[in-house]
């Protein structure tokens, strides 16, 4: 495992504290069973700064690339992360749920004097995984040769359409 730095939240964000590093895949154990393999790493970037309301707030980047496994064909995929998030410190629950219903309202998160990175990292890669993963390739009806498959019941229809040579129509 990788060494678990924590930082005093407000007070980083209000001395503009930073710190930057990479992040092994394996040592963030809430992601694991979202991941097709573990090898691999992000970098982050964590610095301290205040959004434009001067309210202190973190600033988190990440980059990396994720395996995921595609939700249509089941094979591994690559999924590039770019994280960009500002995450404005809330001192209680109360604070944070206040800009619930606000869509506008930027990211909160609770403040404290332990506040580990792991998780800042690991919550933010979490919120960024889709929901049903696929590639893009998956998404069409087209074969690897690029011709377009033909459906299953393109044969039934074509049976249906043709004359049946008693003058009854099969469709009723």
């Amino acid at each position: 495992m990788s060494q678990q730095p924590y930082i005093d939240g407000f007070e980083f964000a209000a001395s503009g504290g930073a710190r930057a590093g990479r992040w092994p895949l394996r040592d963030l154990p809430r992601l694991r069973s979202s991941l097709a393999a573990l090898d691999g790493e992000l970098e982050y970037a964590l610095r301290g700064t205040h959004d434009p309301m001067g309210r202190r707030a973190l600033q988190l980047k990440l980059r990396g690339v994720l395996k995921l496994s595609c939700q249509r064909c089941l094979e591994t995929m690559d999924f590039p992360l770019d994280v960009d998030a500002m995450l404005v410190l809330a001192t209680s629950e109360a604070e944070i749920d206040a800009d619930a219903d606000d869509p506008a309202a930027p990211d909160r998160v609770l403040a404290s004097r332990e506040m580990p990175i792991r998780e800042l990292i690991e919550d933010e890669v979490l919120l960024s995984l889709p929901f049903a993963p696929r590639h893009e390739r998956c998404g069409t009806h087209h074969d690897s040769l690029g011709e377009q498959r033909r459906s299953p019941f393109a044969a039934l229809s074509a049976m249906l359409d043709a004359p049946r040579g008693d003058g009854h129509d099969r469709r009723r």
